[in-house]
């Protein structure tokens, strides 16, 4: 008996040869669709990693000792409108000043926080303070370190052993290269510049004439320079060393520095600090001032101190405006005095430049 066959049910001749080709293009077609779903995760993938790789590598290698620090245009511009004009400013000051505001106030804090352990007492505001204000001057010591590596003068006073990003960074930030045409008026800037043939100091009720701010600055970089022994350690060792010889030809004597005070007459210390007469004498002690034929060595420390400070100065002077365009001249003891030899900046470089690779 022949079962008829449904309507719901089409009727098809199924040809073995047909179905065979169907299902080989329907394999292709599946292998195909599933190429194009994996490429993407493998192929794509591994091609754009090798390009960034190659770009990579073509990038170092056309780097060169100038391009190796951050180059002008990759820094944060400040653009303001004055007088219709659009002037560029460099951050790096705006920088420098906060760094300065915050470091006091960092200080501050931990004075407060020594105090209230002394009292075995604990403020955990200040402790909080405190906290924040570390890691508000670790981004801008870090931003500082960034920029810095763009200055003119990089070149320079980066291979110049004891100067540090930071410390360099807040002595430059503080200084208008333009408005100082001279190296004598940067001296006199930054508080080095002599008044009456003596250092200028603070006096009550009269206006400073140099930045108090770059003066200290200044002065912590010349101590970095001597931890690091290296050029301008030997120069403040040769300028020690002619101060002691000019000293030593007039007869006076270089005796070491009093903790507290000192007796003028029997030129001994008296370590009772609350004493205002001489134990021995009854004489009047004075608070480390030398006596007539006597200095003291932390004097002399300070004023070859001093000089390294203004040769770094100079060299700084001379090394920056050769890179900005700006017009340099000779020195002054070289024009007017008649000295023969002048130091350059690149006798006193410690490290070698890096080569070009």
């Amino acid at each position: 008996m022949i079962r008829p066959i449904p309507k719901s049910e089409p009727f098809i001749i199924r040809d073995p040869k047909m179905e065979s080709e169907a299902m080989r293009d329907e394999k292709a077609n599946v292998s195909e669709r599933a190429t194009k779903r994996e490429r993407p995760k493998s192929y794509e993938r591994a091609k754009h990693y090798e390009k960034h790789k190659v770009k990579e590598r073509a990038t170092y290698c056309e780097k060169t000792v100038g391009n190796e620090r951050a180059m002008w245009w990759e820094k944060p511009k400040i653009i303001e409108r004055k007088g219709g004009k659009m002037k560029q400013f460099d951050p790096l000051p705006a920088l420098i000043d906060a760094a300065l505001a915050i470091e006091k106030s960092r200080v501050a804090s931990e004075v407060r926080q020594k105090h209230f352990a002394n009292q075995g007492k604990k403020d955990s505001e200040t402790d909080e303070l405190h906290r924040r204000l570390v890691d508000l001057e670790g981004y801008v010591d870090a931003r500082v370190s960034t920029l810095i590596k763009a200055h003119p003068a990089y070149p320079w006073f980066s291979h110049v052993k004891g100067v540090g990003k930071e410390n360099i960074g807040k002595v430059v930030g503080l200084i208008d290269i333009e408005k100082d045409d001279t190296v004598s008026s940067l001296w006199k800037f930054a508080g080095f510049a002599p008044v009456d043939g003596k250092a200028e100091k603070r006096q009550r009720g009269t206006k400073l004439h140099y930045n108090s701010q770059l003066r200290s600055t200044c002065w912590r970089l010349g101590t970095s320079l001597l931890k690091a022994r290296g050029k301008f350690y030997e120069y403040y060792l040769s300028e020690k060393e002619k101060y002691l010889t000019k000293y030593a030809s007039q007869g006076i004597r270089v005796i070491p520095t009093p903790a507290g005070r000192y007796c003028p007459t029997c030129l001994v210390e008296v370590e009772a600090k609350a004493r205002k007469y001489c134990p021995t004498c009854g004489s009047l002690l004075s608070k480390k001032q030398e006596p007539e034929g006597v200095i003291f060595e932390g004097h002399v420390h300070n004023r070859a101190l001093r000089k390294m400070i203004k040769l770094f100065l100079a060299l700084l002077w001379d090394s920056w405006r050769e890179a900005e365009g700006l017009p340099t001249r000779v020195p002054y003891p070289a024009e007017y005095l008649g000295h023969n030899h002048i130091i350059k900046p690149e006798e006193m470089v410690d490290k070698p430049a890096k080569k070009r690779r």
